[in-house]
């Protein structure tokens, strides 16, 4: 049987024993997935150079790779036209039409022609910055409409940063992804039209008044064992915009229908702009 390159180990896949890891496990509770017993399963990783890798043996490579856009191994490189981004910005990668094609063999079968370097600019990302790996988290939940587990993680967050691997309560419900447009978590929200999500965010990191939510929300946060954390001096979630200056309040006007009615409140307007307004 073949062999990882770095590890040089049978290229099956064994349980990651660490943090939630890009692109291959995708649950946010961190649980392995389940295969049958008794039944090896590939984990063969076939980069454009030859060279053949576990998929967690290459991700412990990505600041390297997102940086050099070489095989760690060969010295080959493996981006599909020439490599120009500066090496202090390897966010810039996903914006140049850069790729780093593999071919994945695992449990589904053969994936071919697979682009890595959205995932390995992740990776190498949150090795940097450990502070924003629960806030990554909760991108993935907002998406998924996955209220229960945000609750969850924000109730174990304190109201602010206690020290330099933690954000505390207030940022993360504030955190913009640089690798997302520098979306925050209420136009991820909106983006994908969850409803339950944006109600519960608008109740923790805005300066809507109590009465402005559904009787669900405040059940919600009372499960939790939540309260509405002081907002000052933090800003009002619906006044942070993305890279391309829009608020959560134009997301919504784009995707029509109830969500832009709901912007004709106000409900997503930023109570400073909402105040000059009615003045």
């Amino acid at each position: 049987m073949a062999s990882c390159v770095q590890c040089n180990k049978p290229l099956v896949w064994v349980p990651f024993q660490g943090p939630l890891r890009t692109g291959k496990i995708l649950a946010v509770s961190g649980e392995q997935p389940e295969f049958p017993e008794n039944q090896e399963t590939p984990d063969d990783l076939w980069l454009s150079c030859g060279c053949h890798w576990h998929w967690d043996c290459l991700f412990d490579e990505a600041e390297d790779i997102v940086l050099s856009l070489k095989c760690p191994v060969c010295d080959t490189h493996l981006a599909t036209n020439e490599p120009g981004p500066s090496a202090t910005n390897p966010v810039h990668h996903m914006n140049q039409g850069i790729t780093v094609l593999a071919s994945y063999t695992s449990q589904h079968g053969v994936q071919p022609n697979i682009d890595l370097l959205p995932d390995l600019t992740e990776e190498s990302y949150m090795k940097s910055h450990p502070e924003v790996v629960e806030a990554r988290a909760l991108f993935i939940m907002a998406k998924n409409n996955q209220v229960v587990d945000m609750m969850e993680l924000l109730a174990q967050a304190p109201h602010e940063a206690e020290d330099s691997v933690t954000l505390g309560l207030n940022n993360l419900l504030r955190f913009q992804n640089p690798l997302e447009e520098n979306k925050s978590l209420l136009h991820v929200a909106i983006e994908q039209g969850h409803q339950d999500t944006f109600y519960i965010l608008l109740f923790l990191a805005s300066q809507l008044p109590d009465d402005a939510f559904p009787r669900s929300v405040h059940v919600a946060t009372q499960q939790s064992g939540m309260t509405r954390p002081p907002h000052r001096p933090h800003p009002d979630i619906r006044s942070l915009r993305d890279s391309n200056g829009e608020t959560a309040e134009d997301y919504a006007r784009k995707q029509g229908g109830n969500l832009e009615w709901l912007a004709e409140t106000g409900l997503f307007t930023p109570a400073k702009e909402a105040a000059e307004a009615s003045g």
